[in-house]
């Protein structure tokens, strides 16, 4: 049974994959490699702040993320709190979908679910992104009192902190966009009648 599940779980979508036709509008007109670049500057920028959360240090860091990373430690170093969780995958196995988070932090008393971006602009993707990840944290037993977006500065400045208290509506908008990917994208699981 256990293996089955393993199994299954592999195919299961991405929150991110989930809400992917709504959290790209407006990037039509950008070049594509210059979205490439993007994604994979945040792809690094993601596991230096991890490893800076777990305690390492970093000798050195590319040119393109420095700044990204001196805005991170300036909230690092701004914010008193305990780190639980960082880039963990977690599984909702009744409705079959998966999300990997950034981090958790015991923060100010709270529980606080933090998601790192490194775009310059605010989406409107994020709180429903965060609800779902909160939605799969709370399946594990872990109560999340706040969501919150670290923003961070291609300057190396302070990030702006965008934080999301009531989760409610966010998580009806996530339940629909859940319902349209499962009607038009799931693939068919095979069954012995196939």
């Amino acid at each position: 049974m256990k293996e089955h599940l393993q199994a299954a779980r592999l195919n299961y979508p991405r929150v991110s994959e989930i809400i992917h036709p709504y959290s790209r509008m407006g990037f039509e007109n950008i070049d594509m490699e210059v979205l490439a670049n993007a994604c994979e500057r945040g792809t690094k920028v993601h596991a230096i702040c991890k490893a800076l959360m777990d305690g390492y240090f970093i000798p050195s860091i590319d040119e393109e993320c420095k700044p990204y990373i001196d805005s991170f430690n300036l909230w690092m170093g701004e914010n008193k709190f305990t780190a639980m969780e960082s880039e963990k995958r977690y599984y909702d196995d009744e409705n079959k979908f998966t999300g990997q988070i950034d981090m958790i932090v015991k923060q100010d008393g709270k529980t606080i679910l933090y998601d790192i971006k490194t775009s310059a602009t605010k989406s409107k993707a994020w709180p429903v992104q965060l609800t779902a990840y909160a939605h799969l944290i709370m399946l594990g037993g872990t109560k999340i009192d706040s969501v919150a977006v670290i923003q961070l500065k291609k300057t190396g400045k302070k990030p702006t902190i965008h934080q999301y208290e009531d989760l409610t509506e966010y998580g009806r908008l996530f339940t629909g966009l859940l319902l349209n990917y499962n009607y038009f994208l799931r693939k068919k699981e095979k069954t012995n009648d196939n």
